[in-house]
């Protein structure tokens, strides 16, 4: 195959990031005058059978996208095809998954936890305003950038108001992070990304996920076994009034569960406070610039090259096809997977400069996140 040049107006710099059906690109607008993130999917690499709905699901992706417009969300430009590929030009991110952090077993701390959900959470219920469920929230697709601010991205399985794209009985989404109604197959709104949240939350309070287990048996977890208090996973660094906020988040029945992304954000909001924390942000948060990030991973990039190979697990948009072996949901595995560690690792944390703190403090920039965080990006451990 050719080196890639050019495609549409832009010019392609480097290659970011390769999957099994396409390659992300770091490519050039010269009207613009900045660098994009060019998507892929290479029509040649994908089944003949399944073409037109990964193509479907591909533009879906820039229709979703492409219709939001907030700080929190990764920005969409343009959908484009031509004889040989698909792409979408979309904001070029650099920065770290929230997998990432949690991979690497770095914490977080209370205030920077709620501060994380609140963008978060602000970003869901702007979409949700605007007609997209996003039906893929897990701390892949959510991206912390070098001066602190959260992305929220890859809506390639969102479901946007009247569209036919997913009918219900198809199940979509990452299995830990599934809701129930997405494993059973039926319609979901905005209460599927509520519950979704709360397992992020809940992995970033104690380090460990609600719902362990291959997806036959996180499958019949999610669906008819409660989750263990995060107080009693992490009794010192979760506060009990935590337990019943995740209980509603995490509530099996969508009818049971906060009704929108904003009243979760105001229940989180109201028990940090509660247990006398400050008040959280309501305006952007943003980290001071931290020196030497310049070549920093493009983690939205490099997880939408993750999405094109699909793995099983832990993939973008997995389908569970009613022909597969593990379905029909809800049903109980044959074998039983004890409950994950409890335990704690140390943490990360290295030299960050508190004067460059102080000169984002003082330049109005906005309120940061605390030094732990900052601390833990730079990756550094300590005992």
């Amino acid at each position: 195959m050719a080196v890639l040049k050019q495609l549409g107006k832009y010019k392609v710099v480097e290659v970011i990031g390769k999957g099994a059906m396409g390659i992300v690109y770091k490519g050039y607008d010269p009207v613009l005058e900045r660098h994009v993130a060019l998507k892929t999917v290479r029509k040649e690499l994908v089944d003949e059978k399944l073409a037109g709905q990964i193509i479907a699901r591909f533009k879906n992706e820039a229709l979703a996208s492409g219709r939001l417009n907030h700080p929190a969300i990764v920005g969409i430009y343009e959908y484009g095809e031509n004889k040989q590929l698909a792409y979408i030009a979309m904001e070029y991110v650099q920065g770290r998954g929230l997998r990432d952090f949690l991979a690497r077993q770095e914490r977080f701390g209370l205030q920077d936890v709620m501060t994380i959900m609140s963008r978060l959470l602000d970003a869901l219920d702007y979409a949700h305003e605007h007609g997209v469920v996003h039906r893929d929230i897990k701390p892949q697709n959510i991206i912390m950038t070098p001066d602190g601010r959260l992305k929220l991205a890859d809506f390639g399985i969102a479901r946007i108001d009247r569209s036919n794209l997913t009918q219900v009985g198809s199940i979509m989404g990452t299995p830990a992070y599934m809701s129930p109604e997405q494993y059973a197959g039926q319609q979901v709104d905005r209460r599927s990304d509520i519950f979704s949240c709360g397992v992020v939350l809940y992995e970033l309070l104690t380090g460990v996920k609600p719902f362990e287990g291959p997806t036959e048996t996180a499958g019949y977890k999610i669906c008819h076994e409660p989750h263990r208090n995060p107080s009693e996973v992490n009794p010192q660094g979760v506060p009990e009034v935590f337990d019943a906020i995740l209980s509603k988040a995490l509530a099996k029945k969508p009818e049971d569960r906060y009704a929108s992304a904003r009243e979760f954000a105001a229940a989180l909001a109201k028990g940090f406070e509660s247990r006398g924390g400050a008040p959280l942000p309501t305006e952007a948060t943003v980290l001071p610039t931290i020196p030497g990030m310049g070549g920093g991973a493009v983690a939205c990039a490099r997880g939408a090259a993750r999405a094109l190979c699909r793995p099983d697990g832990e993939s973008a948009g997995q389908e569970i096809g009613k022909d597969d072996h593990r379905w029909p949901y809800p049903r109980a595995p044959s074998r039983r997977v004890r409950s994950v560690r409890a335990g704690r690792k140390g943490v990360r944390c290295g030299g960050a400069r508190e004067s460059s703190r102080n000169r984002a403090t003082q330049s109005g920039a906005g309120p940061v996140l605390s030094r732990s965080f900052e601390q833990a990006y730079r990756g550094r451990r300590c005992r």
